[in-house]
């Protein structure tokens, strides 16, 4: 792939670079919307007025906290991508 030496390294802890953050974060942050989003119809169908815009909350809150670190990647390489692309040879 093109994006392939560009790609920065996951470091878990920080540092130059690195997504882990946002992964982390999807790994950690995914199972309660699961949770709100499939247990109110097997447990209490009623429940679900409550749970699934709660749900829908958290998952759209999760998505904007872990997509702006991936935006700023994105724009930080998108110089070295195009030169990369454009190259010739």
């Amino acid at each position: 792939s093109v994006l392939t030496p560009y790609r920065a390294p996951l470091q878990a802890l920080g540092g130059r670079g690195g997504n882990a953050g946002a992964f982390v974060a999807w790994l950690a942050g995914m199972p309660p919307v699961a949770a709100l989003f499939l247990l109110p119809p097997l447990l209490w169908p009623p429940a679900q007025v409550v749970t699934l815009p709660l749900a829908a909350a958290y998952a759209f809150g999760l998505y904007a906290l872990t997509l702006k670190p991936v935006a700023a990647l994105v724009d930080r390489r998108t110089h070295q991508v195009l030169d990369a692309v454009t190259e010739e040879g």
